[in-house]
This record gives C-alpha cells, sequence and structure tokens, in this order.
C-alpha cells in the first residue's frame, strides 16, 4: 500500500477545521484572524505524538512518503521531540495499532487491500486559502473511513448526544475526503471515527454521503459565508471557551450578564426558577474564570487594574 501525501506547509487558516467556533458564531472569525499560530505544551505533546503514530503505522503498514527527502528512524524522531516520553509511546501505539486493526478489518470485510492515506492535507474550498489535515484516512470497497486521533484529556464525541451536532472538524473531513477521491472510487457511505486513547473513547458514525452532502449544504457553507462577512453575527454559547476572543467579547459579556441579573433581586428563588437557571450557570462561571485567568495574565505582563495587584 502506498500513499501520496502533499507535504506543503501547514499554514494557519482563518475558517480552519480545528476552530470550532464559527460554525456557531460568525463574529468570532474576527478574533481567529488575528490569533496566529499559538503554541502550547499540550499542542506541541500532540504534534509530537501524531508524528510518532504515523512513523509507526507507515512502517507496519509498509506506507511509502515519496515527497520525503530524508529516511528518520523512529529512534531518531523520538530524540529530535521536546516532550517525549513514556506515556507518549503508550499513546502512539495505541492509535497506530487501532488505525493497524480497522485496516485489517476492512480487508477482510472487502476481500481487497484497502488504499491507506496518513496525514494526508485537504483543500478546503468553503472559505479562501483554507486547508486540513486528516491525520488518517481508509478507503475500502465502497466505505471511506476518516480516523481523528486525540490526544486531549477532554472527552471528544463524532456527535453531541445533548444537540445531535456532528464534531464540525471530523465532518469536514469526512466530506472532503469524499469529495477528493469520489472520481477515484464507488463511495457511498463516509465513516467517521474518533480515537482517544488517553481517555479511553471510541466514538464513532457512518453517513450516506447525501446526509454529508445535505449538511454541507444546510451547516457549512451558511456558517462560512456568515463568517466572512463585513459584519458577521455574534452568538455567545458552549462554543465560547474555543474562542480566542472569549475573554473580550461584547456579546458574550452582555449574555453572561443577563443571567447574573435575573437573580438580583432581594425575594428568595422558586424552585421552579432554580430549575430554569441551573442550565445556564456552567456558561456563566465558565465567563468568570476566563476573565479572571485574562486579567491575571495581563497583571502578570504589566497591565495595573485599577483596585487591584498582584499577590502571591
Amino acid at each position: 500500500m502506498k500513499t501520496n501525501i502533499d507535504t506543503r506547509k501547514n499554514t494557519h487558516s482563518i475558517l480552519a477545521p480545528s476552530s470550532k467556533e464559527w460554525i456557531h458564531c460568525g463574529y468570532s472569525a474576527k478574533f481567529l484572524a488575528n490569533k496566529g499560530d499559538e503554541t502550547n505544551d499540550a499542542s506541541e505533546f500532540g504534534t509530537e505524538c501524531h508524528a510518532l503514530a504515523e512513523a509507526y503505522i507507515r512502517q507496519s503498514l509498509n506506507l511509502i512518503d515519496y515527497d520525503a527527502t530524508e529516511t528518520v528512524s523512529t529512534d531518531e524522531l523520538k530524540a529530535s521531540f521536546k516532550h517525549y516520553d513514556d506515556e507518549m509511546e503508550q499513546l502512539a501505539n495505541g492509535y497506530a495499532n487501532f488505525v493497524i486493526s480497522t485496516v485489517s478489518f476492512e480487508e477482510r470485510r472487502t476481500g481487497v487491500k484497502p488504499i491507506v492515506f496518513v496525514e494526508q492535507l485537504l483543500d478546503l474550498d468553503y472559505a479562501p486559502d483554507t486547508h486540513g489535515t486528516a491525520d488518517t484516512i481508509v478507503i475500502a470497497g465502497d466505505t471511506v473511513t476518516v480516523i481523528d486521533n486525540k490526544t486531549g484529556r477532554i472527552k471528544v464525541d463524532v456527535k453531541d448526544e445533548a444537540t445531535g451536532e456532528l464534531n464540525s472538524q471530523l465532518a469536514i473531513y469526512g466530506l472532503y475526503a469524499y469529495k477528493l477521491f469520489e472520481k477515484a472510487y464507488p463511495i457511498n457511505k463516509i465513516r467517521l471515527v474518533i480515537y482517544q486513547e488517553r481517555v479511553n473513547n471510541i466514538s464513532d458514525i457512518t453517513l450516506d454521503k447525501e446526509d454529508l452532502l445535505e449538511w454541507e449544504v444546510s451547516v457549512l457553507r451558511p456558517a462560512a459565508k456568515e463568517a466572512q462577512k463585513e459584519n458577521p453575527q455574534a452568538i455567545s454559547g458552549s462554543h465560547c471557551k474555543y474562542c480566542p476572543g472569549r475573554n473580550v467579547c461584547r456579546q458574550r459579556a452582555e449574555d453572561e450578564l443577563k443571567v447574573a441579573e435575573s437573580i438580583k433581586r432581594v425575594d428568595l428563588m422558586t424552585d421552579a426558577e432554580i430549575e430554569e437557571l441551573l442550565p445556564k450557570l456552567d456558561g456563566l462561571v465558565s465567563y468568570i474564570e476566563d476573565i479572571k485567568e485574562y486579567a491575571q495574565r495581563k497583571a502578570i505582563n504589566g497591565k495595573k487594574w485599577k483596585g487591584y495587584k498582584l499577590v502571591e
């Protein structure tokens, strides 16, 4: 099995699949435009873990990277990492084994060796200069399987149980994997899989191609169009926690403060009022913590907040 990977530099895309917020709030694109390529220990760990898993998958499935300029052993790769440890080894092996077992299952199911693509760059046409990288794509029979490797500690699902919404990042990958290969392979079904070794989570869903094409028309395209407007609509919600503008967004402040205003009356609240308030409190608590963290970070960098000072 061979793979032809586009290894162009993965530059920052404003409406990237990994940026969940613009799907729900077009105004977040203004913050995303100034975000740049942020990095931290967790994101660096994830990047290195993906690279190690990719090496193991290529080695086990004998996948050839024709664009590679030099051959690097897994030991050399590990030595180059900043965050390599036993946990990374476990996470990379777990994901690689899952991909290998998926490929083996698809071969038994169809009787034909699947086509496998690892770290496949996808050009996305819902917005200018937009792209994303699918961790693994497996094509077997009439099904394309897109597997996303998550290294975080917060459980992520392909479909939100409460809202019924598809995970937008994986839905985009599935949609454009289908579009990339539809003329070469008789794809009728798209299987979306999230593999999360750290929290023992495997979440998957299989969609008919018509379902994903309908999602493109009803959800993806309208959201991207709104986000590209000069004055897109601001909509607050649980998605705000991912937005780089979550600490300074006026819409979020107004909406969360309305919740606080609703409990300022001096008379005692009824049980019914408490029940109505309970589902709104998580957003308010999250907002409060975000503002405190933002103010503290600014203070550490020299900002003087009236009436406050830094203490150890």
